[in-house]
C-alpha cells in the first residue's frame, strides 16, 4: 500500500541536552521557549501520518516536527531536543514502540522535565509527554487517531479546541492534510485574549476567503 506523511508548519528554535547514541548538541545561549502547539496524526484508512505545528518562534517549523512514511511521525516542542527525532524515527523503524521511545528518553534525557512531545506510529499508536518544568499554561489532549499538544498556552481551551476540530474533520470524512489544518479552527480568537508578545502569528494564512465555498457544513 502506497503510504503518505505530511509535516504542515503553519509557521514557526533551539534546544540543549543530548539524547543516548546521538552526539550532543552544540552549546550556545539558552533558547526562547517555543510557545508551541502541535498536532500528531494518523488516518488508519489510507496509511497516512501527519504532523502540524503553530509557533511564536520563527523556523520552529525546522525545529519542531518529524515524520516518515510508513514509520511515524513526532511533535517535538518546548524546550525541543531536535535529536528526539532522528531518534525515534530509527526506533519505530526497528520495532519499538512510541510508548518504547518515550520511556527511552524519558530514561535518558536530564533535561526531559522541560521537554514536551508526542509520538504516533503507522500502527495509530501514540505516546506524550508534558514536562513538569513546561511554562504554563502546557497538556496535551489524545484522541483514538490523533495527540494534541502545546505549551505557554492561555489554558487547556486550546488542545480541546484542536481536539474537537479534528475529530469533525475526521467524521466529515475530510483528507488528514485538512484535518490537520482545521485544528486551527478557533485558536485565533483564544489567542487574541493574550498580551502581543505571546500571539501566535500566521503570515500567509488567510482565515477567510470572501466568496469561497466549503465542501464540508
Amino acid at each position: 500500500m502506497l503510504r503518505h506523511l505530511f509535516t504542515i508548519s503553519l509557521i514557526s528554535g533551539f534546544t540543549l541536552g543530548s539524547v543516548e547514541g546521538l552526539p550532543a548538541q552544540s552549546p550556545g545561549p539558552p533558547p526562547p521557549p517555543l510557545s508551541t502547539f502541535s498536532i500528531v496524526a494518523c488516518d488508519p484508512a489510507s496509511g497516512q501520518l501527519g504532523v502540524a505545528i503553530q509557533s511564536r518562534v520563527v523556523a520552529a517549523g525546522a525545529i519542531v516536527p518529524a515524520a516518515r512514511a510508513g514509520v511515524g511521525a513526532i511533535a517535538s516542542q518546548a524546550n525541543a531536543n531536535v535529536l528526539y527525532k532522528p531518534r525515534a524515527l530509527m526506533m519505530l523503524a526497528e520495532d519499538a514502540s512510541p510508548e518504547e521511545v518515550k520511556r527511552h528518553f524519558v530514561a535518558t534525557d536530564s533535561l526531559i522535565e522541560t521537554r514536551q512531545f508526542a509520538i504516533i506510529d503507522a500502527e495509530c499508536r501514540i505516546a506524550n509527554h508534558t514536562g513538569t518544568d513546561n511554562l504554563a499554561w502546557a497538556g496535551m489532549k489524545n484522541g483514538e487517531h490523533y495527540s494534541a499538544q502545546g505549551n505557554i498556552l492561555v489554558g487547556p481551551e486550546v488542545v480541546d479546541s484542536m481536539a474537537a476540530a479534528f475529530e469533525r474533520a475526521e467524521q466529515l470524512g475530510k483528507p488528514l492534510a485538512e484535518r490537520l489544518l482545521d485544528t486551527r479552527a478557533g485558536i485565533p480568537s483564544i489567542h487574541e485574549r493574550l498580551p502581543p508578545r505571546r500571539r501566535v502569528s500566521t503570515p500567509g494564512f488567510s482565515e477567510d476567503r470572501p466568496g469561497a465555498r466549503s465542501r464540508y457544513p
